[in-house]
């Protein structure tokens, strides 16, 4: 009775960090997906499921690039099966609609060298690079506006400088550098 208590409490100690488990990778902002060593999708967060915009029910079981159709993806995951080594890398993501993500892929080994299937953790960049592009702009933008009148504040001293004193010249130009 001992022995099979034992097993009973620590199947229920395993139950229990499976769902502790669960829990934390569907709380998490980045999507995380597993696939087997066939390829095939074995786990999706709810972070995953709606960056691809897809049900769980849809693509479980499914190969990943016929579930999830990303070259990127697909190739990143097939190395960590293939060749047993993590992998770090910007892809887009083209459906359901463009996105930039970051990809950390790693394979799942169960015995040393031997690689029973690969998990990746995908970060959306989209919006953070949309930000950029509208910092970058913007900054652009605002050097083009500010040149014309550095330009002529500028031309303005220059003239100033030059004038050797004249009063005509230095009342004409000077109210324009203060105003």
């Amino acid at each position: 009775i001992t022995a099979r208590n034992a097993e009973e409490e620590s199947g229920a100690v395993r139950e229990r960090a499976r769902r502790d488990l669960e829990d934390v990778l569907a709380s998490l902002q980045d999507a995380v997906l597993v696939i087997d060593s066939d390829s095939r999708l074995r786990f999706l967060n709810a972070a995953a499921l709606r960056l691809f915009e897809v049900r769980i029910e849809e693509v479980l079981g499914a190969n990943l690039v016929e579930a999830l159709p990303s070259f990127g993806l697909d190739q990143a995951m097939r190395e960590a099966l293939r060749e047993g080594t993590a992998s770090a890398r910007e892809v887009h993501l083209y459906a359901p609609r463009m996105r930039e993500v970051f990809l950390r892929v790693a394979p799942i080994t169960s015995a040393p060298g031997q690689t029973t299937g690969a998990v990746a953790v995908v970060q959306d960049l989209t919006e953070l690079r949309r930000l950029e592009r509208v910092r970058r702009d913007f900054v652009a933008n605002a050097s083009h506006e500010l040149r014309t009148p550095i330009a002529n504040i500028r031309a303005t001293a220059e003239t100033l400088l030059h004038s050797e004193d004249d009063p005509t010249l230095i009342k004409r130009f000077l109210p324009s550098l203060v105003e």
